[in-house]
């Protein structure tokens, strides 16, 4: 059988959810069937982590998330010529840029077949009304160059405008089995990043971006740290809000209580965490989510985008109205004070997600977008 050439393209190369989802399709497709080249912008954790795992990257150094014009110029040139000179099958783009670039590229070079995951959408992300509408005309038109659009939950499909929804077919984000580090091991991992005392142990893992709502939680924190002394929150992470959220802790009188101790594998921590909390503006479909139900700790999350087709509220995890900090502090507190609560929804959250989130049901989807011409 003769092998598809692939080439996957995805704006950064950090580590966030849809660099995960980059990872584990390039890592995880059959190497038999498909040839995989990974096209980045930047190096980073993700290219890092290819090059452990032998898959072939490529990086685009002008490539950046802003609007850059001669970068984004000089990223269309590159990329068109890497195209002609790849001759791909496949064309798989990921991100709003790398969809734009990717697709205009892609058809000039004459790419058979060009699809695009819709991870979320950048008009979401709590901009100016004409920043939304211009978003959105443009997340629109990389739909039309695609020949097929993968949205990874209902709730990112919905936002397409229905004349277009004929080339979308919604295929959930799905995580491998997983061995996590024991509880005591990742707490003593995390305590090498700071002074974090024992205790309950609320978690946030996700970008320090103001989309993930950091900001919400801290105030929530905040609401009930008098209640509960021997509560600690942690945020895992990097990102553009660091600087804005450790100045929040302090202006909060936080030092101490909430710790910012920046990137590491959720594997190596999760079990740490008494209960995982995701207080997100906007989210296609959670990876950390899916991995914290997976881990057995139970979750805390914004009812937005597609979080609630993984929990169901009071039955797999309690979900919360996005930017409501009084809502937030209250499910703090009822989780700390009831452990037979967190102890159902822990083990009916891994259930759910062991049996309907998985990599295998993920793969075939996307294959199934790679056949359909």
């Amino acid at each position: 059988m003769t092998r598809q050439k692939v080439v996957i393209g995805i704006t950064q190369a950090n580590f966030g959810g849809a660099q995960r989802y980059v990872y584990d399709l390039a890592t995880s497709l059959p190497s038999d069937q498909y040839d995989i080249l990974v096209v980045a912008g930047g190096g980073g954790i993700l290219t890092d982590k290819l090059a452990k795992a032998s898959v072939r990257t490529s990086i685009l150094a002008d490539l950046a998330r802003s609007i850059r014009p001669a970068g984004d110029f000089s990223t269309l040139i590159r990329l068109y010529k890497l195209l002609r000179t790849e001759r791909p099958d496949i064309l798989h783009t990921n991100s709003s840029k790398m969809g734009l670039l990717g697709g205009i590229a892609g058809r000039l070079a004459g790419v058979p077949h060009i699809v695009f995951t819709a991870h979320g959408w950048a008009f979401n992300a709590p901009v100016s009304r004409v920043t939304r509408s211009v978003l959105y005309a443009l997340s629109m038109l990389i739909i039309t160059l695609s020949d097929r659009t993968i949205a990874v939950s209902k709730a990112v499909a919905s936002h397409i405008a229905p004349s277009l929804r004929s080339r979308c077919i919604v295929v959930h984000n799905g995580i491998p089995e997983m061995t996590f580090a024991s509880r005591e091991d990742a707490r003593t991992g995390l305590k090498t990043r700071g002074a974090i005392p024992e205790g309950f142990w609320l978690g946030t893992i996700a970008e320090l971006h103001p989309v993930k709502g950091h900001v919400f939680a801290i105030e929530a924190f905040a609401r009930i740290a008098p209640e509960f002394p021997e509560a600690q929150y942690l945020i895992i992470g990097e990102g553009s809000e660091h600087k804005h959220i450790t100045h929040i802790i302090k202006q909060k009188g936080l030092e101490g209580r909430v710790h910012v101790v920046g990137f590491m594998d959720a594997r190596a921590t999760l079990k740490a965490l008494d209960a995982f909390v995701l207080p997100s503006l906007s989210e296609g479909l959670s990876y950390a989510v899916l991995e914290a139900g997976a881990a057995g700790v139970p979750i805390i999350a914004s009812a937005v985008g597609g979080i609630p087709e993984i929990i169901t509220d009071g039955t797999t995890g309690l979900l919360v109205r996005p930017r409501d900090s009084a809502a937030l502090a209250n499910a703090f507190a009822r989780i700390m004070r009831d452990s037979g609560l967190r102890e159902r929804l822990a083990h009916a959250a891994a259930t759910h997600i062991r049996s309907s989130f998985s990599i295998e049901h993920m793969l075939r989807g996307v294959r199934d977008a790679y056949r359909a011409r």
